[in-house]
């Protein structure tokens, strides 16, 4: 025989607490502290209570048929120096876009916030955040490690999207850089290139944990393919790019910097009849370039999806540093000859 399931009353009479304040411990909203929550929620298990995932879909029903007014669920965090980098960077703003998107289709409101502003202090950021009823933030390019290791990680849920050289213990939503670059070597081959070669600037390959040049490296050895990798120099790039074509004579270009065409023809190797490229991120500013597009709309909606399901199951301060790759796609472009 099926066990009962406890009821809400009950388990408000064991702890010594309202229905409401029981509904919204065991819920995916309502605002109470930690210390309840895990009370109520330690009784609840004792007593055999599990979450009902039916129960759960249903909820995500009802938001999704409500419209949201004013209130603010969900927090977008930009923690860089420039206010708009989120909108002025093509290749950043697709993140957004989709985690705004995915956002209002769950029924969460989706606000920004600068952790820079004018007197933004940490506990201020917090303060704000609770009165607007803000239960989950996303943190993309973490950057301002002082105000987020300040704001309280307990009072919230949250997930980074993409690599930085900070990284908050998160759960995370990022392009598999690693098996993007895998299958644009492969691609590549298809188009008969032989020699491709690594143009990348330090810092990039450095947040990502090397996965680009570890990708390539062993691409390399099992094609039994001669590597040849050059580290951008900030200071002179198109000069570092002129040694690299004509010192290790590469036929395909590979990078993230939306200069690399210029570069190379300004070297006297016209792309792609001498040379040809290929982007590692493509957005708006390398657009007919042929490349890896990384999904960027996929990353934010993702990223929203995560903390959607640690709101479900109200675990703030037990959420697994669980890391979802998502795979890029690679496009044909002008840049590169055809198969």
């Amino acid at each position: 025989m099926k066990a009962k399931r406890i009821g809400i009353v009950e388990l408000a009479k064991a702890c010594g607490v309202s229905k409401t304040t029981v509904s919204a411990a065991l819920g995916s909203t309502g605002r109470v502290s930690e210390e309840v929550r895990r009370k109520v929620r330690t009784e609840a298990m004792k007593r055999g209570w599990k979450p009902d995932p039916h129960l759960s879909q249903l909820m995500g029903y009802l938001r999704q048929t409500r419209r949201v007014a004013t209130t603010c669920n969900l927090v977008w965090l930009n923690t860089a120096t420039d206010p708009r980098r989120w909108h002025d960077l093509p290749w950043f703003e697709g993140y957004l876009r989709g985690a705004r998107r995915r956002a209002e289709e769950l029924g969460y409101g989706l606000d920004e916030a600068w952790t820079r502003a004018e007197g933004q202090s940490a506990p201020a950021l917090a303060r704000q955040w609770r009165a607007r009823g803000v239960a989950g933030v996303l943190v993309p390019l973490p950057q301002d490690e002082p105000v987020l290791r300040k704001l309280v990680r307990a009072d919230f849920a949250w997930v980074v999207i993409d690599e930085a050289e900070l990284a908050p213990p998160f759960p995370r939503v990022q392009a598999d850089r690693h098996g993007n670059l895998r299958q644009l070597l492969d691609e590549a081959a298809k188009c008969g290139y032989r020699k491709p070669g690594l143009a990348l600037d330090a810092y990039v390959d450095r947040i990502s944990a090397h996965s680009y040049s570890s990708a390539y490296l062993g691409w390399c050895r099992m094609q039994g393919v001669a590597p040849r990798i050059i580290d951008l120099d900030a200071r002179n790039e198109g000069g570092t790019m002129k040694r690299f074509l004509r010192e290790d004579q590469p036929d395909l270009v590979i990078g993230s910097d939306n200069r690399l065409v210029r570069w190379c023809e300004e070297a006297g190797f016209p792309v792609p009849a001498k040379v040809g490229v290929a982007h590692l991120n493509l957005a708006d500013d390398v657009r007919g370039w042929a490349g890896i597009g990384q999904n960027h709309e996929q990353i934010g909606s993702l990223a929203v999806d995560q903390l959607a399901a640690i709101l479900t199951l109200r675990e703030f301060t037990s959420t697994p540093r669980r890391t979802v790759l998502v795979p890029g796609e690679w496009r044909v472009g002008s840049t590169m000859r055809r198969a």
